[in-house]
């Protein structure tokens, strides 16, 4: 590790202690989000996939074929409410 990188593990270690949640609420949300581990989606997959396979995309450059799959995804994917969120 560089001494740039442990500098700023230090820091983000103190600002955790100086930084207070607004509420206990959002100290949970954060909890969930920081500790929660990273998922696989077969939904996210199958919308791209088909995305592509419809050709939404044909004829524009890369960046925006991208920007037009991710605008399909949002447009289509269900959104998990996680208890605790509402």
């Amino acid at each position: 590790m560089t001494s740039q990188y442990v500098n700023i593990l230090k820091e983000l270690t103190r600002r955790r202690g100086v930084v207070k949640p607004l509420n206990e609420r959002v100290d949970r949300l954060r909890k969930f989000v920081v500790e929660s581990e990273v998922k696989l989606s077969v939904e996210r997959a199958k919308l791209i996939t088909e995305f592509y396979k419809r050709g939404l995309g044909r004829g524009k450059s890369v960046p925006v074929q991208r920007a037009l799959a991710f605008k399909y995804l949002m447009e289509n994917v269900s959104l998990p409410v996680e208890p605790g969120q509402l």
